[in-house]
Parts: C-alpha cells; structure tokens; sequence
C-alpha cells in the first residue's frame, strides 16, 4: 500500500499548522498518513522497532539517513527528499514537494 503524499505549503494566517522541519517529525507524518503504529511502521519498512522509535520519539537521526529515507520512501510512496531534507528539499522554505 502506497501512501499518497501530497501535503501542499498552504499556511492558514490563524490556527494550527504541521511541524515537518526535523527528520523525527517527518517520520511520524508518515506513518499516521499510513495508519500505522510505531511497530506496524517498523515492521513494514524493514526496520527494528526500538530503532524507529528512537528517530522519531526521541529526535536522534539515522547514521545512514540517505539509506533509511529511500528504504522509507519506497515502502510508503512517501517523497525522498522531503522525507531525507524537509520542507522545500532543505532550502528553509515552507513548501512540501509531491509525488507525481
């Protein structure tokens, strides 16, 4: 099951908006978009639980983030660079990039 990611940079002038400006935040938006739990996401990535649990509960990054991110991406359809360098590929802006 792919995930389609397509949040937009749309900003509201009041209420809330989404924090996706650190890896741990990005990871946890994936997998709520998936519906999963820290260890259904685990389990369907490939990857040790305790592991994904630390990266995104606890802020720490993978030592071989290029690696995970792809690993992510493939397996949930998510964007790779959003997920590897943030909102507007790393450049600081506020747009999200789309999957086409």
């Amino acid at each position: 099951m792919l995930c389609p990611m397509t949040i937009t940079a749309q900003r509201a002038s009041t209420g809330w908006t989404v924090d996706d400006s650190t890896f741990s935040a990005r990871l946890a938006l994936v997998r709520l978009k998936m519906g999963w739990n820290i260890k259904e996401a685990a389990r369907a990535c490939g990857l040790p639980a305790a592991t994904w649990r630390s990266w995104e509960l606890d802020g720490r990054e993978p030592h071989r983030i290029r690696t995970v991110a792809k690993q992510i991406s493939t397996e949930t359809g998510c964007d790779y660079l959003w997920l590897l360098l943030g909102p507007d590929g790393g450049s600081g802006g506020d747009g999200v990039p789309t999957r086409q």
